[in-house]
């Protein structure tokens, strides 16, 4: 398959400083050829990145948490790993941002 690209952010549902750079390097993988995926603790709005920063994720795989923790944002950094921790076996990827 190639190269595989794994890139993690803890919350991806807002457009700010730290989502465009998270998207930016999922751009900048596939572009180079990677099999990019991503991991979040909460489901997101997938679409609205090519709204906000102009990158198309729709095609992208998304892994989350299987509960929401909208409520407690404070645990969201907390539990950023989780859903890496359970797709990094399985991609085994070659880089993980």
């Amino acid at each position: 398959m190639g190269l595989k690209a794994l890139v993690t952010h803890h919350y991806w549902d807002r457009p700010g400083g730290a989502e465009i750079v998270t998207s930016a390097f999922v751009k900048a993988f596939r572009d180079l050829g990677f099999h990019t995926e991503i991991t979040a603790t909460t489901r997101f709005c997938v679409p609205c990145y090519k709204e906000w920063f102009g990158i198309d994720l729709t095609d992208v795989p998304v892994h989350t948490l299987p509960i929401s923790i909208h409520s407690f944002g404070i645990y969201l950094r907390d539990f950023s790993w989780v859903p890496a921790r359970f797709i990094i076996p399985k991609l085994k990827p070659d880089i993980i941002s």
